[in-house]
């Protein structure tokens, strides 16, 4: 009989330890331990803590640097596109009249008088400008307004005024245009020498049609110093990806801070019209150098040293035996 007492308070002796040993050691602060499965809310602990997701806040990090890059270019177009200029150029084209008959054999054993008669026709040419400063000065390409009987600059706000040439550089295939008007959003110049292949870029213009006035298309630096021909234009060029058709001639390739860095000026197109990512803008350290002279004396002034310089291929490499083909041959 004691034996069975003893084991009774033995146990109830064991319950009470066990009572005191969870109220005083685990019940008074419990903590939670929350599971999630991938649930988009936030919930708290007993101490009031946020508990997140580790995929939402990863979620938000990307959804946060989106949108800090996504402002960039709200940033470019708010700022750098009330720069940017509509040209409509009214030319008139000249061609030399011939037929049939103009032909020497005609000429020569039937007595028909030599045709030298001409024919005109009036062509309108679309392209962009950039206003560089509060008075007025435009930057844009030759091509543009080259023999312009009428340009006619349109701004952002809709306003329209009549241009006048200050200079031209067939060249650079650049150009100063001057129109008379107040308040205007003239951009800022960067430094071309500055750019890195990769860099992001925006492309602003009149693409195409009039209607498409101020389009702003990204992309990259793709190459600096490129080396193409075209026409008669010489100087190493700016290559991008941003879109550029025709119509934006002329027009701004701006960095990431809004600055202008390049007039586009042509596109390879590979046999067709459009755009097929790989455009040419002319480097504004450049541009800045043939404006100066077009601004102060209507014409560009070069030096010639007397020599010729020659890019360095692989035959002369060898020829020369050179261990590199950097840099260039200069002849006399």
């Amino acid at each position: 009989m004691r034996l069975k007492i003893k084991n009774v308070l033995g146990i109830i002796a064991l319950l009470l330890i066990g009572i005191f040993i969870g109220t005083h050691f685990i019940g008074n602060n419990p903590d939670r331990v929350v599971i999630y499965e991938n649930k988009s809310d936030i919930s708290k602990d007993t101490r009031g803590m946020n508990i997140i997701p580790a995929s939402q806040s990863q979620n938000n990090d990307a959804v946060q640097a989106a949108s800090v890059f996504n402002n960039i270019f709200v940033q470019i177009a708010e700022n750098a596109s009330p720069s940017v200029v509509t040209i409509t150029t009214d030319k008139v084209i000249k061609t030399q009249y011939r037929n049939s008959f103009n032909d020497d054999f005609f000429q020569r054993f039937f007595g028909y008088p030599p045709d030298n008669r001409e024919r005109t026709r009036t062509t309108t040419v679309l392209g962009s400008g950039v206003i560089v400063d509060k008075n007025g000065y435009i930057l844009t390409n030759n091509h543009v307004v080259e023999n312009g009987e009428k340009i006619l600059v349109e701004l952002e706000d809709k306003r329209e005024f009549e241009a006048e040439i200050i200079g031209t550089d067939p060249r650079t295939d650049l150009a100063v245009i001057k129109i008379k008007a107040k308040k205007l959003n003239h951009i800022i110049l960067g430094e071309s020498n500055k750019l890195r292949v990769g860099e992001w870029v925006a492309a602003i213009g009149s693409p195409l049609d009039k209607n498409l006035a101020h389009t702003i298309t990204a992309g990259i630096v793709s190459a600096i110093g490129r080396d193409v021909s075209i026409g008669n234009q010489f100087g190493s060029f700016i290559q991008t990806d941003a879109a550029i058709n025709p119509g934006n001639s002329g027009g701004a390739l701006v960095n990431i801070k809004g600055e202008l860095i390049g007039i586009n000026a042509a596109i390879a197109t590979g046999g067709g019209r459009g755009n097929i990512g790989i455009g040419f803008a002319i480097p504004i350290d450049l541009a800045k150098k043939i404006m100066k002279d077009l601004i102060e004396d209507g014409e560009v002034h070069r030096s010639w040293i007397g020599v010729s310089i020659q890019n360095i291929n692989e035959g002369l490499a060898k020829a020369l035996k050179l261990e590199s083909r950097k840099g260039v041959l200069v002849g006399d």
